[in-house]
């Protein structure tokens, strides 16, 4: 599809633009300047991606909506059956609908999907956008009938085929192993001779990031938005909080999607920050801002931005084969296997059916989730896959023993 999103400053304020052959596309930034001026630059992007699969869509599927709606006196609204189709396109990559626009016939198996996840945004922005279409483009007399219409026929549809979009496979469950958590607490320490990274400095900032993914399961924009008045030494705690406007200076800028929180930190974290404070985050430029992670080298002292983070666990892959794959996410999934596992001693203690309810408020707070959020089951794949496993085992025991009592009975009746 050829379009593409590019960033622009009006009045102060970051905005983003849909452009097709490089002019902007009317409707959907008049949408973006009108319901969502407000919102953050990468949430408008995310907006822009899912209404530019609609508007494929529409070429492929030869619908001029705009001109549809315009018509008089009564504009043609989509119907049931273009709605469903584009609902089956919302489930797929864009790579494999730029192959399908193109013309190009597809096996079965190169049908490839996105999440769950994806595909419900992907519905619910093209509904939200296809509803301020309705009410600038539509007729007077039949728009508000249109639009009731509309989102009661997509949410009955999103609703039909939520559970086919919800499958996970065990490829989906992101884990530590426990020998690859013990070599990231060993060898990454600053002073392990095995330490691939050669100066103290990033030995120091490198082991931070990892102690709070493993630890504190934060992910890459929270660790780069801990700035140091975040820190209590008293308490021994870190706020993970939103940082003031126009502060920030990186390109991308690290946003926070969850909520604020604070969190607890261990004595090894907190003195490992205390040293780096003191002894390496401290050049000029380092003075300018308030973030507590820097560049070491060619840009001494600016805040670390996302992409030298991901170089951080780049090196880790060339170095230990035993962490291939492995990310800052990895950590976070782990951090969530490791405190579930930490707090199951105690959740036997209590009521069966409060277990669920402490479990979910002490992994929404703890992650930054909301309180319905579906988040901890899916990080916490891991831990409940084990419990599974442990239960499956018991049942195993119990229908080994009740064959040995059957048997003593059959023997004992000759």
């Amino acid at each position: 599809m050829s379009y593409s999103i590019t960033e622009v400053v009006i009045g102060g304020s970051r905005q983003k633009v849909l452009m097709q052959a490089h002019m902007p596309v009317y409707y959907p930034n008049l949408y973006i300047t009108r319901e969502m001026r407000k919102r953050s630059p990468n949430t408008q992007q995310a907006f822009l991606n899912h209404v530019g699969v609609l508007l494929g869509f529409f070429k492929a599927e030869r619908i001029d909506i705009e001109s549809r709606l315009n018509k008089r006196p009564a504009s043609n609204y989509l119907d049931d059956a273009e709605l469903s189709r584009f609902v089956q396109h919302a489930n797929w990559k864009k790579s494999v609908l730029d192959k399908k626009y193109e013309g190009v016939s597809l096996l079965p198996s190169a049908h490839e999907e996105v999440g769950g996840t994806q595909a419900e945004a992907r519905c619910e922005a093209a509904r939200e956008y296809l509803v301020f279409l309705y009410e600038q483009l539509g007729d007077r007399r039949g728009c508000e009938a249109a639009v009731e219409w509309l989102k009661s026929c997509m949410k009955r549809k999103i609703k039909a085929v939520r559970p086919a979009w919800r499958k996970s496979s065990l490829d989906d469950i992101k884990e530590l192993t426990c020998a690859q958590r013990d070599l990231l607490y060993e060898k990454l320490a600053p002073d392990h001779p095995d330490n691939p990274f050669k100066r103290n400095p990033h030995r120091y900032r490198n082991y931070i990031i990892i102690l709070l993914g493993l630890e504190l399961g934060l992910r890459r924009s929270e660790m780069l938005l801990v700035k140091l008045s975040d820190i209590d030494y008293a308490r021994q705690s870190i706020d993970i909080v939103r940082p003031p406007e126009n502060v920030d200076r990186r390109n991308p800028i690290p946003r926070l999607k969850t909520n604020e929180r604070i969190l607890p930190v261990s004595d090894l974290l907190m003195l490992a920050i205390e040293r780096y404070r003191r002894e390496y985050r401290i050049s000029d430029n380092a003075r300018k801002h308030p973030f507590l992670l820097v560049a070491h080298g060619r840009n001494e002292g600016e805040a670390l931005s996302l992409k030298s983070m991901d170089v951080v666990f780049d090196t880790l892959e060339e170095n230990f084969s035993e962490l291939v794959g492995v990310t800052a996410h990895t950590l976070r999934h782990d951090s969530v296997y490791t405190l579930l596992a930490s707090i199951d001693a105690e959740l036997k203690k209590i009521p069966v059916e409060d277990r669920i309810q402490r479990v979910q408020k002490t992994l929404t707070y703890a992650f930054g989730w909301s309180l319905m959020s579906e988040m901890p089951g899916r990080y916490g794949a891991k831990f409940w896959r084990e419990q599974a496993s442990e239960f499956f085992d018991k049942r195993a025991e119990h229908f080994a023993n009740r064959a040995e009592r059957i048997k003593d009975l059959r023997e004992g009746t000759k």
